[in-house]
């Protein structure tokens, strides 16, 4: 691979591979540059494309006290793509791996009777269904969420599932850390009260 940028037109022609990532791939996963894609498509170049909910969902996350770190992260990640509308390279590779915002088509929900508006799984998947550039049945879904690969399935989007190498190690959540502190702060106490005889 060249280190000519690649450009995204509107059939992504230099992208051999597209691949649309669950939220759970940004907060759950390792760092997006060190997934190993190759898992996926060891050759490339691939396509990470970030649908609409997703990019919601990721972005209601800047506050939370174990995701915020993660979501912030991505966000700048994402940042240059906002003001020259290209991929951000992730990694040369091989395979060559870069990001980008889906550009999707308006969804006509009456024409399914499984997914609507209102759940986030099943908007992933018709957005999916709705970008612009991907030839139907070339979609192709990566998340750990059952539901989510079942319901990419039935409309024939395939399905990747996160293995378990792909996940961050399990850590506390603050509010678990606090608690623990106060716990043994409290344990602490106990012990230096002075202790009464009983009858």
């Amino acid at each position: 691979m060249t280190d000519t940028p690649l450009t995204i037109e509107d059939d992504y022609p230099e992208f051999h591979t597209k691949v649309f990532i669950d939220s759970n791939v940004v907060l759950e996963c390792l760092p997006l540059d060190q997934l190993p894609w190759r898992e996926i498509d060891p050759a490339g170049p691939i396509l990470v494309l970030v649908t609409p909910t997703v990019l919601k969902e990721v972005d209601s996350k800047k506050r939370d006290g174990r995701l915020a770190v993660r979501a912030r992260a991505f966000n700048r990640l994402m940042a240059p793509m906002i003001s020259d509308g290209r991929p951000v390279v992730l990694t040369k590779g091989p395979p060559y791996v870069a990001i980008s915002a889906a550009r999707c088509r308006r969804i006509d929900w009456q024409r399914y009777d499984d997914l609507g508006p209102d759940n986030a799984d099943a908007c992933v998947i018709a957005e999916a269904l709705h970008a612009h550039g991907i030839a139907e049945g070339q979609q192709r879904v990566v998340s750990q969420d059952t539901h989510l690969l079942v319901t990419a399935q039935r409309h024939g989007v395939k399905p990747f599932r996160i293995p378990d190498g792909w996940l961050r190690s399990p850590e506390q959540h603050p509010k678990d850390a606090e608690n623990a502190k106060l716990k043994q702060e409290l344990a602490a106490v106990k012990r230096s009260e002075p202790q009464f005889a009983t009858r």
